[in-house]
């Protein structure tokens, strides 16, 4: 039985390997926590802080680093996930000191060489000048006419402040205008846009497929020279037998051909009679076989089907067939049986099939099948009756402050009755109590798909985004749940303590907020809204207005909306 988890573990691994590779992290991290549940392996943690990572949930991704490193102290793979996480949060000193300490262990590793040297190279131009800008710049942006006035608002000068601690939001602060605009005229970069060189590639493009078009028809001339050659040749050292035996399969061909037509006229009565005849001329072609089996599964006759894969294996092992011709018999008894719903049976043929011939088409219908019988499956469990016992026993575990448990419990309700938004509820509780904030998100936001109006877990998402220092996404939140329900306390409570946040915040906080926030698309739509560019204008030439649009409902959430994120200013 143990053999067995840790194969199923294994399997969930490389799942979740896929999905990571395809960045699909959100299906990366479910496998690798279904391989977790299965066996605690130093490894599943390690990919899953990977995962966690590259969906921005660096948090997360430092408690499965540590996890991983609790489980094997000595792999240096492990500091290199730590290191990563620290750095993502800034957290330099400690980044470089996860990366020394897993030198220690594993001195030649080159990705804990590559991270200590980039967080140290990151540490350097945090506290100092990036190099990005000369010492003169900020000078020459004053004494231009055209370019001083920009100083004047907040939200352009805080854009430099960001590309000067971090050049690589250059491209994004580049969005707007006016950073394109003194880049230009005092650095000399232009900025290059997707049409700047569309015609050069086009050409390039162009003449790349002419050249291989024609390399390809004098490859295919001298292919076709080549084989009548060498047909010719064969034809004149035949002896009667092979001569008697080529005819024979010329003939086979042409008549197979015609049961084709008769095929794609759904007249399988016909076409059946022409597969046997082509057959019974050349016995060592394994594809009219496949053609009869073709026609049974047409006409219904599963066993007949299966019977003519069969026989078409045996001939093809017999004469040596190409593998591609022996997976295409597993391939149709694949077929036969998806047809009838025999997913096991169906999946079975299938990896036989791949195991001789590998096919991303026979790949799709294997997981097709696979995802059919899934399917099955949990439909067959489905029961809300013990869904709702389940949940019990959670919430029993929960109150214990058993939460690794608790949280079992919640996904067993969630097996059995998948559209009940309470079940992810209480399951985002339980990871919130334990750290995982990724997965308690996904869980809310599951929740309020199946029911939008849930306000407790509109409540428990503001309270995510609080921790996740993202105030903008957390004033919507609470917002939305009093849209719902004036008086619930957790959204007001949860809005009081967002807005005390933002006006708390030390600048460090703000400015690594709004780095964040540029990357937000609502953040950028705001600042590219010509609407708003003449409000924010406005305001800073006239901070008398600023009453006249906080008095408009929508700018008022916009303002807000930049405040929160870090990018705007006031008093």
């Amino acid at each position: 039985m143990e053999r067995d988890k840790a194969a199923d573990a294994e399997d969930c691994k490389a799942r979740g390997n896929e999905a990571l590779k395809a960045k699909d992290f959100d299906k990366a991290i479910e496998w690798y926590t279904e391989a977790i549940k299965l066996a605690k392996n130093h490894v599943y943690f390690s990919n899953r802080s990977a995962a966690y990572l590259s969906k921005g949930f660096a948090e997360t991704a430092l408690k499965d680093a540590e996890e991983c490193i609790a489980l094997k102290p000595d792999w240096g793979k492990g500091y290199v996930r730590k290191g990563a996480a620290l750095h993502n949060l800034k957290k330099y000193d400690e980044s470089a000191a996860a990366y020394e300490k897993g030198l220690e262990f594993e001195p030649e590793l080159a990705a804990l060489k590559n991270g200590l040297e980039a967080v140290k190279q990151a540490k350097e131009q945090s506290t100092q000048s990036s190099g990005l800008f000369p010492p003169d710049f900020m000078d020459k942006i004053k004494a231009s006419p055209k370019l001083s006035k920009y100083l004047e608002d907040p939200t352009f000068t805080q854009l430099l402040t960001m590309i000067q601690t971090n050049p690589q939001m250059l491209q994004i602060a580049a969005q707007d205008p006016r950073i394109q605009e003194v880049f230009s005229e005092i650095l000399g970069i232009r900025f290059q846009t997707p049409q700047d060189d569309a015609e050069a590639r086009a050409k390039a493009e162009e003449e790349a497929k002419e050249r291989e078009r024609k390399r390809k028809e004098q490859e295919a001339e001298e292919a076709k020279r080549k084989a009548e050659e060498e047909e010719r040749l064969r034809r004149e050292q035949e002896t009667p037998e092979e001569r008697e035996k080529r005819e024979n399969k010329e003939k086979a061909e042409a008549i197979k051909l015609e049961g084709n037509e008769f095929y794609k006229r759904k007249e399988f009565d016909q076409a059946l009679a022409k597969y046997n005849e082509a057959k019974e001329l050349d016995p060592e072609n394994m594809l009219f076989l496949l053609n009869i089996a073709s026609v049974k599964l047409e006409q219904g006759e599963l066993e007949a089907c299966i019977e003519a894969c069969d026989e078409a294996i045996k001939v093809g092992r017999s004469v040596y067939a190409p593998y591609e011709q022996v997976a295409k018999a597993y391939e149709r008894k694949g077929n036969a049986y998806a047809k009838h719903k025999q997913w096991t049976k169906a999946i079975e043929e299938y990896k036989k099939g791949q195991l001789e011939s590998s096919s991303p088409a026979v790949a799709n219908k294997l997981k097709l099948a696979e995802r059919k019988l899934k399917d099955e499956a949990a439909k067959s469990y489905l029961d809300p009756e013990k869904a709702a016992a389940a949940k019990e026993e959670g919430n029993v575990l929960f109150k214990e402050g058993k939460y690794p448990a608790a949280i079992e419990k919640y996904s067993e309700a969630i097996k059995r009755d998948p559209e009940c938004a309470v079940y992810y509820g209480n399951r985002a509780t339980a990871y919130m109590k334990l750290g995982d904030f990724g997965c308690a998100m996904d869980d809310c936001k599951k929740a309020l798909s199946i029911d939008p109006k849930y306000v407790k877990c509109i409540a428990k998402k503001g309270n995510i985004e609080v921790f996740l220092k993202e105030y903008h996404k957390a004033l919507r939140s609470f917002k939305q749940g009093l849209e719902i329900d004036a008086n619930n306390t957790e959204c007001i409570q949860g809005l009081q303590r967002t807005q005390m946040a933002i006006r708390t915040a030390s600048p460090a906080d703000d400015q690594l907020r709004a780095s964040r926030a540029m990357e937000d698309p609502e953040i950028q739509g705001i600042l590219n809204d010509p609407v708003m560019r003449r409000v924010l204008d406005d305001m800073r030439d006239n901070p008398s207005s600023t009453a006249e649009h906080m008095a408009n409902p929508g700018i008022r959430e916009k303002i807000e909306t930049l405040i929160a994120a870090g990018i705007l200013k006031t008093g």
